[in-house]
């Protein structure tokens, strides 16, 4: 594999987490005080666990499908 360049691996695990909840957030974290304060709390909580399931459920079945590629079942190459 290439130690340098396109396709290294040099971000970390805390990081990787840190821009995944960076861009999940990120955006709409400004309205959520205006959501709840217009719909309540029951509503806007529930619709977000609905979209953290999907989106979890979605995740898992994405690095599955990574995982089923022939030779990548650790996930070692770089797929495009």
């Amino acid at each position: 594999g290439l130690e340098h360049g396109f396709g290294s691996k040099d971000i970390g695990f805390f990081a990787g987490c840190a821009l995944l909840v960076n861009n999940i957030i990120g955006p709409g974290l400004p309205q959520l005080p205006n959501v709840f304060a217009e719909a309540g709390w029951l509503t806007p909580t529930l619709c977000l666990i609905s979209v953290w399931l999907m989106t979890t459920l979605s995740s898992a079945m994405y690095c599955e499908a990574m995982r089923k590629i022939p030779g990548n079942e650790h996930f070692r190459d770089r797929v495009e």
